[in-house]
């Protein structure tokens, strides 16, 4: 089973073109909520209210032996959602984390078959490195499973509802749809998030993140524009 932060990039990414189907701002912003929640899944990080009005992440007991991801432990540590996300995410620091955990991601899709990487020119001048399915069976599974719960098949675990509610925050999710299920799949996704899919502690988390993914990418996108 892939990670929640491969799971949203492999949705990120179009599989005709090989390149993202959304903006670096918003991109960045949704794969740092992704791998925040994979985290809080995990058990590595978890929401601590001993201030009811500023909720933080904190770490746990739980020992991680992933070098990067203990950087983004750290990083999270001891700050809000909102805070951890724009560290994570670049938007905040001069070092831009979100550089090495896509690649480092990419380098795992590749290597285990998922993805195969080529390059290719923009505008017939500009070389980019482009990421195109190698075993479409990984993301068709992917799909399905939130066809299932966005078109009212079955009711998503934890896993599929935190992924649908990072898509929608990063307006990806409802560009995997024909114009006319739009606004069916966009209410369903409002259902779900509202849904008792979860413990409380685990959808706590998710709502908080997935509204810091929302907060930090309108302020990094208003700073860039001014």
């Amino acid at each position: 089973m892939r990670t929640l932060s491969e799971e949203y990039l492999l949705i990120a990414w179009d599989d005709q073109t090989g390149r993202p189907r959304v903006d670096s701002t918003h991109l960045s912003g949704g794969l740092a909520g992704a791998v925040l929640l994979q985290l809080v899944l995990d058990g590595y990080l978890a929401i601590n209210e001993a201030n009811p009005k500023k909720p933080v992440l904190s770490r746990t007991q739980v020992t991680c032996t992933d070098p990067l991801l203990l950087q983004v432990i750290d990083l999270a540590d001891g700050r809000t959602p909102k805070a951890a996300v724009s560290r994570v995410a670049g938007f905040t620091t001069f070092r831009n984390r979100m550089s090495d955990l896509k690649a480092a991601m990419f380098e795992r899709l590749e290597r285990d078959g998922v993805l195969e990487r080529g390059r290719r020119r923009f505008a017939g001048i500009f070389p980019v490195t482009t990421y195109l399915p190698k075993d479409p069976r990984i993301e068709a599974e992917i799909r399905q499973r939130l066809d299932a719960a966005l078109l009212g098949i079955q009711e998503p675990e934890e896993r599929t509802a935190a992924l649908i509610s990072l898509l929608s925050a990063s307006a990806l999710l409802e560009r995997g749809y024909p114009r006319e299920q739009r606004k069916a799949v966009q209410a369903r996704a409002k259902e779900i998030s509202a849904g008792d899919w979860a413990s409380q502690a685990v959808r706590q988390a998710v709502d908080e993140v997935v509204s810091a993914v929302i907060a930090a990418t309108t302020a990094a996108t208003v700073a860039a524009s001014s």
